[in-house]
């Protein structure tokens, strides 16, 4: 199964990888204020570096409505 993700950024490559720490948790920081709790995802595309965050697929169907 596919992982669903949301994209949160896109970041030069140059840049991304001089301060890494710091792009990470801005990014995680951001996801979590737009209400996604999941894992960043990370895809190289030509010069860039596009940031995803993972989404999480709450089931509300609980056996007490079936």
């Amino acid at each position: 199964m596919d992982d669903l993700v949301r994209k949160i950024g896109v970041e030069k490559i140059k840049v991304f990888e001089k301060d890494l720490d710091y792009f990470i948790d801005y990014y995680k920081d951001k996801a979590l204020s737009q209400g996604y709790k999941g894992d960043l995802k990370f895809k190289k595309e030509g010069p860039n570096i596009i940031i995803f965050v993972k989404l999480i697929y709450e089931d509300n169907n609980s056996s007490e409505y079936k």
